[in-house]
């Protein structure tokens, strides 16, 4: 009896020690998952409000005498609007570089218009330094704010560590903002509270059910694997929900501006039709009408990187004709300048809509940086199939390739090229494809072009002869 009671006690204790480091193990796991995606929502955050700010008008906004400009006031108001929008965040501001690294300067603060009463948060009736908001040209040192210190200035970024200031401790979220010539002219910067950081990234995990690991022996480790995924799903759909807040953003306040354009600008040359207008206010129409569809086209494009959820959950893979699906992609891009070199036998097995749409992000960037036709050729090779969309643009520089398939990441190069680049195309592409099991790589060489080379697996046995057949049919009736 005493060796089966002793077997029992040292299984049993190896049982709660193996419970409580898998415990452990989902606790840590969860929370570094969530802090990812909690930093990739702040900096999707900062890019898409960062499309709301004229360059221009911040390019014009040096020192404490622009506070009573139009510049100033206009940018003031865009910043006051992006922190409504988001509850989560605190402070909202645009930073310039100076020629020391480690030294900034404030351009614009959401807060410059505040009362000295809204500005007394203690109630003493005294502005103290902390409470005060820093001037345009006003200096502040980046030391410890590593981002600040080129990052910020080059791509969107976010902070990896918590950082502190006069303000407090935050979480901060960066991204460029260009002129309309290209040129960086500072970046915007949003700021979350420390706290309201810890909650979200500590919510995907009760410790209470942690607590239950010391109690429920191998019951909770199921237990626990449930909550675990429940808790993280419920995290997920909460940063998912403010995602949409970019989606919310070009619907409700650009949806209904294109709206009232499109309906004016027809009335508008209706009447001009009527009254036999010149040519100069023909030109003017025509440019209103060239404006609307560029922001028609960010809003499509944003509509895109919301649907790959949707259309990876709707993955069903069956036998196609490649050069169909190449075909479509192509149509949809609404552009001759396209060679396709595919054999009609190449046939796969994809989900149709998916590859299509991965093909037509492909094919539309190509299209736009090509200055000939655009060469889209087919490859057998042992492991699936290799599809090469080959353009003779201007290449991508040594800096830019490593961050084509980031989102919201543009070029210099190309932001000159397309000034309303959002850098969801490649991002868009990789994404689906990476859920089909497929990959995407490229090769460039400057002032030559760029190959981007699609690679999709062979499916044994589902495109069997049969099963060609049957297709080909279906398609016959």
């Amino acid at each position: 009896m005493r060796k089966i009671d002793a077997a029992t006690v040292v299984a049993s204790g190896i049982a709660i020690i193996a419970i409580l480091a898998l415990g452990t193990f989902f606790y840590n796991r969860s929370e570094n998952v969530l802090d990812t995606m909690l930093k990739d929502h702040i900096r999707t955050v900062v890019t898409v409000a960062s499309k709301q700010i004229d360059g221009d008008a911040v390019e014009r906004i040096r020192d404490a005498s622009s506070v009573e400009t139009a510049e100033f006031r206009s940018t003031l108001e865009v910043l006051n609007k992006i922190r409504a929008d988001i509850p989560t965040i605190r402070y909202v501001y645009i930073m310039r570089q100076t020629e020391d690294p480690n030294i900034v300067t404030f351009v614009v603060d959401a807060d410059a218009y505040l009362t000295e009463a809204e500005l007394d948060e203690d109630g003493d009736g005294i502005i103290s330094e902390e409470e005060a908001v820093p001037l345009p040209g006003e200096p502040y040192n980046v030391e410890r704010v590593p981002e600040l210190q080129g990052n910020a200035f080059k791509r969107p970024s976010v902070d990896q560590e918590l950082t502190s200031d006069k303000w407090g401790t935050f979480l901060s979220g960066y991204t460029p903002i260009r002129t309309s010539d290209g040129r960086v002219t500072g970046t915007l910067g949003i700021d979350m509270l420390a706290d309201e950081y810890r909650q979200q990234v500590r919510q995907v995990f009760s410790p209470i059910a942690f607590v239950l690991l010391l109690a429920m022996a191998i019951i909770v480790v199921s237990v626990i694997i449930v909550i675990a995924r429940q808790r993280k799903m419920l995290a997920t759909k909460r940063i998912e929900a403010e995602r949409m807040w970019l989606a919310q953003l070009t619907l409700h306040r650009v949806g209904n501006a294109l709206s009232i354009f499109k309906f004016t600008t027809e009335i508008l040359k209706e009447k001009l039709r009527a009254a036999g207008g010149s040519k100069e206010v023909r030109g003017e129409i025509k440019d209103l009408e060239e404006g609307i569809e560029r922001l028609s086209s960010i809003l499509r494009m944003v509509q895109r990187a919301g649907a790959i959820p949707r259309r990876i959950g709707r993955h069903k893979k069956r036998c196609a004709q490649l050069r169909g699906i190449i075909r479509s992609a192509v149509q949809k891009c609404q552009k001759r300048a396209v060679r396709i070199t595919c054999p009609a036998s190449v046939t796969i097995a994809v989900d149709e809509n998916a590859l299509e749409g991965a093909l037509y992000e492909v094919l539309a960037n190509a299209i736009q940086f090509s200055k000939k036709a655009v060469h889209v050729s087919v490859a057998q090779k042992k492991t699936g199939v290799e599809i090469q969309v080959q353009d003779s643009g201007i290449g991508i520089s040594d800096e830019d390739l490593p961050h084509v398939f980031e989102h919201f990441y543009v070029g210099k190069e190309s932001w000159l090229v397309n000034p309303d680049a959002m850098g969801l195309g490649l991002y868009i592409a990789k994404g689906i494809l990476q859920h089909m099991g497929g990959t995407i790589r490229i090769e460039t060489e400057r002032g030559k072009g760029t190959t981007v080379i699609i690679g999709i697996p062979s499916q044994k046995g589902v495109c069997a002869p049969g099963a060609r057949r049957r297709k080909t049919k279906k398609r016959q009736a």
